[in-house]
Formats: structure tokens, C-alpha cells, sequence
């Protein structure tokens, strides 16, 4: 639940793995800003800590708009 309620708008998450003591949470966003905002959230969240970005690409879409790939453990 912390998770969905960390989630800002502009942003969607596309997989969720659990590794053992940590999870992997993969997304969408449409800036940068946006994927700081969701780390932040989840670092003063109960269940989350020490929150890392992985990785981080740019992807076009068809419509040539550029949005943001994501990967937090």
C-alpha cells in the first residue's frame, strides 16, 4: 500500500520483483523529477529504506514524446 500511495502522478510502475531483502521496482516517468519524488517518499516510508536508483534510460515513444525508464532496489 505505501507504495501505491508513494507513487506520484506522471509515473507507472511496470514490474515488481522481490530479491530476497530487497525488492526491484521498475517504471515509467515523464521526468526526472518525478522518479527523485517517488525515491524520497519511499525513504521516509515505514517499509522502505536505503532506496537506490539502478538504472535510468530515456525511451521514445511512438509519438515521439521521451519519457523516463526506471529501475529502484
Amino acid at each position: 500500500d505505501d507504495l501505491n500511495i508513494a507513487l506520484p502522478d506522471r509515473s507507472w510502475l511496470t514490474e515488481i520483483t522481490d530479491k530476497g531483502e530487497s525488492l526491484m521496482v521498475s517504471g515509467v516517468a515523464l521526468d526526472g523529477q518525478t522518479i527523485s519524488n517517488l525515491m524520497k517518499t519511499l525513504e521516509v516510508s515505514d517499509y522502505f529504506s536505503g532506496v537506490e536508483l539502478e538504472e535510468l534510460k530515456q525511451e521514445a515513444l511512438s509519438g515521439g514524446e521521451k519519457v523516463k525508464l526506471f529501475t529502484l532496489r
